[in-house]
């Protein structure tokens, strides 16, 4: 946010227009400028406040009776002397001008003006692009010469830069010999008023401001606000000239609402301004009576015992919420004047230390008591967070925290600074998760109706810009492309170059594979691992390696805070079923991971079918639940001999016995779900219901197929089809997986297009019902168990994350920055491009002790020296000790061939297989062409058989 003051006069103006520029100091202080014109250009520009960049000898040299002047706060570009305005140019006539918001298409603009128009942009600002654009359209049009008048020039000027540049703009410009324009941009997003004071010999001067406060003091009176694509031109003789244009032009047949910024009613104005005839003061009065209103419909039995604002800007609203609460007003936190808005302020670690020295509680305003604070909005939460923890540590009993602004989810794009969607506390978080997060006992949010009512309920407004709180961008053309553009281009030009701080909780080959992917991107992001046990593998990649209870959520929380984490990722289900990713999120930490009621599509088989069946999803069996023996022999003579028992909830991927291969007769079908009832697995992973489900048995092939998910939009990985069983030829008990294969098309060789098309359909119609069923979606891996059956594909269990080994396939052949891909799944605007994979097939290969899985040997030493590829070595169960590596007696080791053919990279897993020593085996057939034909002679057999039916 900007501010921007312009004057004409009959007398000099430098002095006035830096009384201008104190009374908007409160709109930015990172730079300001001043520029007069007499005989020639005069002007004053620094970084920091007006008061300590202006002495007497710049103001005696700012000679001129017009002049513009701005104070900046960056929404774009650096904090760089060459980005403070007033902007000049030599050409046509001499041109200065300064502006307030920000152009939507701002790289494209300046592109074009370079290269079309052959214009030089010497900063990162949208003033200068504006600038040039204008100057360069007075050109066109004078060579046109087609217009009557300088004003009639003017106005098609301004009408072809409305066509030419999107957002919101706010502009005052001096035009040498001509004299003052001003125009505001066809919405009305940022505020312009106007103001004229009488001279003895009946002339008049004229003001242009952001906001009118400063008309009294200068002896001005308030004529108008700017309307939306207004020109207003004062010429050479004190003449005014107006005309609205543009209003069509700029987003083709459908003419511009009137969209003034909502924020700056509840933030950014003065209280004492007066904007599109709504007075700020009244507006923020009635915030903090409709506040009330709410609190005591939703808390009627909790009063505060004082309510304390956190000043300046929210002082109104509190005064007005105790008085209609009957509550004692206080102002127990005193603000520091001469320290700057943290809100405004260019790095989140510079809000969070400025907060303490900002503001000093008093101890007797908050001891004791139930202490209400009442702030203007939460947009990062930093502040926040360190008010509500000073005033524990100033012994108030509890803290109730309200806020006249609804929750902020989404970045401005229009002239306030919040560049990305990360950044906003509530973005990706519940108004629960929010009051977690910054430590209030209770949380009230102002709702967007009583908002609006407040800001219009004297004056009309019909459609006020609210991008930030509803995602609703006037200008129509801030798709998810340019969103991301914007974002991207602001963080660089800010010099954002952190590295991330990447958490991986979880200590599998998985996890190993995932760290691997992590460390290669070209981000070069930071590692840390927070796991149950020792993995050399991924301890040799980590920053930080902890060992600890990874289902326990304030173990995780304390690790990833303790190193600052960016953003985490859940490697095994366990954690995912305790709520570790709820608690992430709600500590400021983006987790890939779903949380724990959406986690259920894994740790309950009942919900999953429930969701099928309530949605529609397709490929659903026949099923059942049940909590009792009842009904359960029935439905297994319905049935047949096709039938599968499920534990309900986890079993560490063994509680599936399926009729034929672990069950022969309905007597051992009872017997297995009386063991279930017994063990109550689902009650203990937090799944209190069925304990057991009886499903339809489905015949044909099963094949694994994942999708990335960042709770609306799915990105795809190839198709990968596992092996359960122990023993080659499909023998042997079952394991959680002994290896598995992808193909270089990323389909499988008994697959169909059709077969992948209706994977990825069940995916993505079970993302949008679980969104649609908890009104937040689904942030991480759906990892979707499928069987292509001779009648299509059918779902036969979902799992809330990587598969393992599944991800070892995938990982290996991601062609894209994971690092990205992961940013990409929290932040919202997820596409497929973040997950292209090479045309490569990949075969990967367990290593497990022998005895495994019922009896294996365990603390027997191992030696993978002689394996040729480590980068394609995944280390699982094993032990780094001082004379080398042991197992632990469960899987091992992984190693993945990448090639491209099936069969080739099945030649090189196993020959580095082969290179691990000791006490293990593997399976040798998983990728062989002997195995893969009887997969393809299976599915081919199915389908001629449903072809005759």
């Amino acid at each position: 946010m900007c501010g921007v003051v312009g004057i004409y006069s009959k007398k000099p103006v430098a002095q006035e227009l830096y009384d201008s520029l104190i009374h908007l100091q409160h709109r930015g202080q990172d730079a300001a400028g001043i520029l007069t014109y007499q005989e020639k250009f005069h002007f004053k520009r620094g970084l920091g406040l007006a008061r300590d960049i202006f002495h007497t000898h710049d103001m005696e040299r700012l000679t001129g009776n017009i002049g513009i002047a701005h104070t900046r706060y960056p929404t774009t570009g650096r904090i760089e002397i060459e980005d403070a305005q007033p902007f000049w140019t030599g050409v046509p006539f001499g041109m200065a001008l300064a502006h307030n918001g920000n152009l939507v298409n701002y790289n494209e603009v300046k592109r074009k003006v370079f290269e079309e128009r052959h214009r030089y942009v010497n900063s990162t600002s949208d003033g200068e692009v504006i600038l040039h654009v204008l100057a360069d359209e007075l050109v066109k049009g004078m060579a046109e010469n087609h217009v009557d008048t300088f004003f009639d020039l003017l106005c098609d000027a301004v009408a072809r830069l409305f066509k030419a540049t999107s957002g919101a703009y706010s502009v005052v410009s001096i035009i040498v010999g001509k004299g003052m324009l001003a125009f505001r941009d066809p919405h009305g997003i940022r505020p312009l008023t106007r103001g004229a004071r009488v001279n003895p010999d009946g002339s008049k001067d004229y003001i242009f401001a952001s906001e009118n406060i400063m008309f009294y003091p200068l002896g001005f009176k308030q004529e108008e606000d700017a309307k939306p694509g207004e020109v207003i031109f004062i010429d050479n003789d004190g003449n005014l000239h107006s005309r609205v244009v543009g209003r069509e032009a700029a987003l083709g047949q459908r003419e511009p609402e009137f969209s003034p910024c909502i924020f700056e009613y509840i933030y950014f104005a003065r209280p004492d301004s007066m904007m599109n005839n709504v007075s700020v003061y009244r507006s923020r009065l009635r915030m903090g009576q409709n506040l009330a209103k709410a609190w005591k419909t939703k808390f009627p039995n909790v009063m505060p015992d004082v309510v304390i604002p956190v000043p300046f800007t929210s002082n109104t609203a509190a005064l007005a919420m105790a008085h209609e609460l009957g509550v004692r007003y206080s102002e127990g936190l005193y603000k520091n004047a001469f320290i700057g808005r943290t809100f405004i302020m260019p790095n989140q670690e510079l809000r969070r230390k400025s907060v303490r020295y900002k503001l000093n509680p008093q101890e007797t305003e908050i001891r004791d008591k139930n202490v209400m604070l009442l702030d203007d909005s939460i947009v990062r939460g930093t502040t926040s967070r360190e008010i509500v923890q000073m005033m524990r540590e100033f012994g108030a009993k509890e803290v109730y925290f309200v806020t006249t602004c609804p929750p902020v989810k989404f970045p401005c794009f229009y002239g306030v600074d919040m560049p990305t969607k990360s950044e906003l506390v509530a973005s990706a978080r519940t108004e629960e998760e929010v009051r977690l997060y910054i430590g209030a006992d209770i949380l009230l949010y102002q709702n967007i109706p009583d908002l609006v009512e407040a800001v219009t309920r004297v004056q009309s407004i019909e459609h006020p810009c609210m991008a930030c709180l509803n995602g609703h961008y006037v200008t129509g053309d801030v798709d998810e492309k340019k969103f991301k553009e914007i974002e991207a281009s602001r963080n660089k030009d800010k010099g954002i170059k952190k590295s991330m701080d990447i958490l991986i909780i979880g200590s599998g080959a998985r996890e190993h594979a995932i760290a691997r992917a992590v460390v290669r991107s070209p981000q070069k992001p930071r590692l840390f691992c927070f796991a149950s046990s020792n993995n050399p593998g991924i301890r040799e990649l980590s920053v930080g390696y902890a060992v600890g209870k990874i289902t326990d959520p304030t173990a995780v929380i304390n690790f990833a805070k303790e190193n600052a984490i960016d953003i985490a990722i859940v490697g095994p289900e366990a954690p995912l079923a305790s709520g570790v990713a709820d608690a992430l999120w709600a500590a400021g930490v983006a987790c890939v991971g779903p949380k724990q009621k959406l986690a259920r599509l894994e740790t309950s088989k009942g919900f999953t079918r429930d969701l099928q069946a309530e949605f529609k999803i397709p490929g659903s069996p026949k099923y059942k639940k049940f909590s009792s023996l009842e009904g359960a022999k029935e439905f297994l003579s319905e049935l047949g001999d096709l039938y599968v028992v499920k534990a309900d909830g986890l079993m560490g991927g063994k509680g599936v016995k399926v009729a034929g291969d672990h069950l022969h007769t309905y007597e051992e079908a009872l017997a297995y779900c009386q063991e279930l009832l017994d063990s109550c697995h689902s009650r203990e992973s937090g799944n209190p219901g069925a304990a057991f489900v009886i499903e339809e048995k489905l015949i044909g092939q099963e094949f694994s197929l994942m999708s990335f998910c960042d709770g609306e939009h799915l990105a795809h990985t190839p198709a990968v089809q596992d092996h359960k069983r122990a023993f080659d030829g499909d023998q042997g008990p079952n394991t959680g997986g002994m290896g598995s294969y992808s193909d270089a098309d990323h389909k499988l060789p008994f697959l169909t297009d059709e077969d992948i098309w209706q994977a990825r359909e069940i995916n993505k119609k079970t993302a949008v019902a679980l969104k649609a069923k908890f009104g937040e979606g689904y942030v991480g891996v759906l990892y979707g168990g499928f069987m292509a059956t001779a009648d299509g594909v059918k779902l036969i269990e979902y799992n809330a994350r990587l598969a393992d080994p599944e991800a070892m396939n995938i990982l290996a052949v991601l062609e894209s920055d994971f690092a990205a891909l992961c940013q990409a799944i929290v932040g919202g605007n997820l596409r497929q491009e973040h997950a292209l994979f090479a045309n490569k097939a990949t075969v990967c290969k367990y290593a497990v002790p022998e005895g495994y899985p019922d009896s294996p040997v365990k603390n027997q030493k191992i030696d993978t020296s002689g394996v040729a590829d480590k980068n394609q070595l995944y280390l699982a169960s094993v032990d780094a000790r001082d004379d080398g590596l042991y197992e632990l007696g469960s899987r091992a080791i992984a190693v993945v061939g990448v090639a491209d053919t099936i069969a080739e990279a099945e030649k090189i897993a196993e020959a580095e297989v082969n290179n691990i020593k000791g006490p293990l085996f593997h399976r040798q057939d998983i990728g062989t062409p002997e195995l893969i034909n009887k997969r393809i002679q299976h599915m081919s057999f199915l389908r001629k058989q449903e072809s005759r039916i």
